[in-house]
């Protein structure tokens, strides 16, 4: 099991309606070969705004409409308004 720890500000505009996804992929790293997508999720941005606050693990899948996971992604993610 890998892990490590980042922030990532995102910066959206004013006019953001809330049926926006936030894509997360996750991508491993090869030195000689190019990198491969491990997999990916969507976040719905309207959750993150009206709890301001989301602490969850999301199931990654190598496609949207794939629905076996490839793994797990724990993200902590503040809707901090302007």
């Amino acid at each position: 099991m890998m892990s490590k720890a980042g922030i990532l500000a995102v910066t959206v505009g004013n006019n953001v309606q809330g049926h926006e996804k936030l894509k997360v992929r996750v991508w491993d790293e090869d030195k000689i070969e190019k990198d491969d997508l491990i997999g990916e999720d969507e976040i719905d941005i309207s959750e993150v705004i009206s709890k301001n606050y989301i602490d969850a693990w999301f199931d990654l899948t190598k496609d949207i409409l794939e629905f076996e996971s490839k793994g797990e992604i724990h993200l902590i993610i503040e809707f901090i308004p302007k």
